[in-house]
């Protein structure tokens, strides 16, 4: 099963999960598609730590370059950054 973070659950919502053990059993693989755009950076990255711990594999489609909904270029991008904490080493 794959669990995809279409804003629920959003990174803040994962984050609170942190101790409930038996949702990271109810997935295999976390599917980020969009919306790291819209939360902070921290959280974001906090989140996909969560993951790791839990040694679930991640899913990072990033279809733009460029910012189109709505943030500024500078957010986008800073969010396109985290990509490099779900690449492997």
């Amino acid at each position: 099963m794959i669990v995809n973070t279409f804003n629920t659950p959003s990174f803040s919502w994962l984050c609170s999960q942190a101790e409930n053990v038996s949702w990271f059993e109810t997935f295999d693989v976390c599917h980020i598609h969009f919306g790291f755009e819209f939360e902070a950076y921290e959280t974001v990255r906090a989140a996909l730590q969560l993951l790791k711990k839990y040694a679930k594999p991640v899913i990072f489609t990033i279809h733009e370059l460029s910012s189109v909904h709505g943030v500024t270029q500078d957010v986008y991008e800073a969010g396109e950054a985290i990509n490099g904490l779900v690449a492997p080493q």
